[in-house]
């Protein structure tokens, strides 16, 4: 009975992708799509399945395309030392965020980056987007560089919090 509801649930899940872009409706549409994917990979491993880029899960199709939705919504910003320091960790200069609308920016980023983690395949590469041609790993790398130039650092009671956007 138990296996059946998820299974349910997972089949609901599915049908309310876009089959064209890989998204998710509703808004923001990469948070949404993000929050999905972490459940339907997290949903291979319950299986057993090798991981969500197994040829025989079920739902691999929609968590490619939805991955590279994910992918397709991402750009690059220059960051820079703050008071806080330098959140630039691998010494490219560059952060990447995720946005549907440019405005739920750390917040659509911070959801991308569970998704992606939730692959576990750090060495795949990303096919589409802006960032085609790079790891997963490196993807991350620069997102996670993103969050933490996002960071608030005024001195004020919001320091150290994050808001829907670095702006």
């Amino acid at each position: 009975e138990i296996s059946a509801s998820i299974e349910a649930g997972i089949s609901w899940l599915v049908d309310q992708q876009d089959p064209c872009t890989g998204a998710w409706a509703g808004w923001p549409p990469g948070g949404l799509t993000g929050m999905a994917l972490v459940k339907l990979q997290e949903r291979a491993f319950e299986l057993g399945y090798e991981g969500p880029f197994d040829p025989c899960y079920p739902y691999k199709e929609n968590v490619e395309k939805g991955l590279d939705y994910l992918f397709t919504l991402a750009q690059t910003i220059d960051i820079a030392p703050q008071p806080a320091g330098d959140p630039d960790t691998d010494g490219d200069g560059l952060g990447v965020y995720v946005t549907s609308d440019n405005w739920h920016r750390t917040y659509e980023t911070g959801i991308a980056l569970m998704a992606v983690a939730s692959s576990k395949a750090p060495a795949r590469v990303v096919t589409t987007g802006p960032l085609a041609g790079q790891t997963y790993e490196d993807a991350m790398q620069d997102m996670i560089d993103y969050m933490a130039w996002g960071q608030v650092d005024a001195n004020n009671a919001r320091r150290g919090a994050w808001g829907y956007t670095d702006q």
